[in-house]
C-alpha cells in the first residue's frame, strides 16, 4: 500500500510539470505570433542602396526612394 502511495505522488508530481509545461508552451507561442505578427523594427526589410560606377541623378533617386517607400523600405 505504500508503495502505490509513492506512486500515485510520483504520477501527480510529473502531471503537474507536464501542464505547467504547456501553459508556459503556450505562453510563449502566443509571444512568438504577437512578434510575427507587429515585427519589431530590427526584423523589417532594408536594403544596401548603391550606384553602379557613379552613374546617379537627382531624378533616379528620388525614383528610387520613392519605389522603396512604397514597398514598405
Amino acid at each position: 500500500m505504500r508503495c502505490i502511495n509513492k506512486y500515485v505522488l510520483i504520477l501527480g508530481f510529473i502531471v503537474c510539470v507536464a501542464v505547467d509545461l504547456l501553459a508556459q508552451t503556450k505562453n510563449q507561442l502566443s509571444q512568438i505570433e504577437q512578434n510575427f505578427l507587429n515585427p519589431p523594427q530590427s526584423a523589417k526589410p532594408w536594403v544596401f542602396w548603391y550606384w553602379m560606377h557613379a552613374a546617379v541623378s537627382k531624378e533616379g533617386i528620388t525614383a528610387d526612394l520613392e519605389a522603396m517607400k512604397e514597398v514598405g523600405i
